[in-house]
């Protein structure tokens, strides 16, 4: 296939890209950014935009171009903000906003049907088929995230072994776990806000609803024999206990994230206080923390998040686990490849 003239070499939304990668700094939950700390990240918006402008063929007339450009961006809007000063004065100032587009977050679900038709433009330049994207160095993996997204096939490559693994988590997990449920872990089942949070938001349940769950769970709690500080982590036997359902504790990947990502796990009965600064006591006979340490901290609690979610060894319930195995085993290849320190 020849090769043509690629949109970003005569036109790009910059103005656009950039709001909304301003806007995204601000954007906390459910942002790649929160699953681990990484010093170079890349703004979801930017990326999407630069690859789009980089696989589609440029119109060929500036009326094209504005007309395509405004189809990834939107239009720019200003709208007058007002802001009260510590002093009590009311100040209005002009802020700049888009409209419309796919960059802005949240607008690639909103619009959903501009992102198809972007899809399959890309399609149609490549000869009806999905093209291959590499990033030699991926990173955080927002570049490969974004590629993926618009339908290609993308490769990320990264030597860094904090990387390595923040693109297993990103790419390729929550394709294989979209969707499937196992129980949560034991040790948050003692988190009583994780808990509460849980029952409320992942289950639906109402404050009195919450109210009778938490009582169930501290009851099936107290039956369970102490930890024996094995390696293995089996789901709470939560059956059905005074009506509760025996599936009132399953959850996806991202709340088995969050679970294991709570607090600090790794030394039972030690705070995080502990980690970050010495006591008098622990100065002589434990070295303090350094932020390297608390860096390798994030890494292992990164790492055991997953190995426990993909591990069978996550729960005792011989359905789940053949389940994972399925999951495992059987599902297709996803359309992301990683590579690197560890493989």
């Amino acid at each position: 296939m020849t090769d043509f003239p690629r949109l970003i070499e005569h036109a790009f939304p910059l103005k656009q890209a950039s709001i909304d990668s301003v806007h995204e700094k601000n954007v906390r939950h459910g942002h790649i950014s929160t699953l681990h700390i990484w010093p170079a990240r890349r703004p979801l918006a930017a990326c999407r935009a630069a690859l789009i402008a980089t696989l589609l063929p440029d119109p060929g007339t500036t009326e094209g171009r504005k007309e395509l450009c405004e189809k990834i961006g939107g239009t720019i809007v200003k709208r007058i903000e007002k802001k009260k000063m510590p002093n009590g004065e009311i100040v209005e100032r002009i802020k700049e906003e888009t409209e419309g587009g796919i960059l802005h977050w949240g607008r690639e679900t909103e619009n959903a049907e501009t992102l198809d038709w972007f899809r399959e433009e890309i399609k149609k330049a490549y000869g009806g088929r999905a093209p291959k994207v590499l990033d030699p160095f991926a990173g955080g993996g927002a570049i490969p995230l974004e590629a993926m997204r618009l339908g290609c096939e993308a490769t990320a490559v990264d030597i860094n072994p904090v990387a390595w693994f923040l693109l297993k988590c990103t790419l390729e997990y929550p394709q294989k776990l979209a969707g499937q449920t196992c129980p949560l872990p034991d040790f948050i089942f003692h988190n009583d806000a994780f808990m509460a949070e849980f029952f409320k938001k992942a289950k639906g349940y109402g404050k009195a609803q919450v109210t009778a769950a938490m009582k169930r769970l501290k009851k099936s709690a107290k039956k369970k024999p102490k930890r024996t500080g094995k390696v293995k982590q089996a789901g709470l036997a939560f059956g059905p206990i005074d009506g509760t359902e025996a599936d009132e504790i399953q959850a996806d990947l991202a709340w088995h994230v969050r679970a294991w990502g709570s607090g600090c796990w790794i030394a039972p009965g030690v705070s995080w206080r502990s980690f970050t600064r010495p006591t008098p006591s622990s100065s002589r006979s434990r070295r303090a923390w350094s932020p390297t340490s608390i860096s390798r901290c994030g890494l292992f609690r990164l790492k055991t998040t997953a190995r426990r979610i993909l591990m069978p060894s996550i729960t005792s319930s011989p359905k789940t686990t053949s389940k994972i195995g399925e999951i495992l085993d059987g599902s297709p290849s996803p359309p992301s490849r990683t590579s690197g320190h560890g493989q």
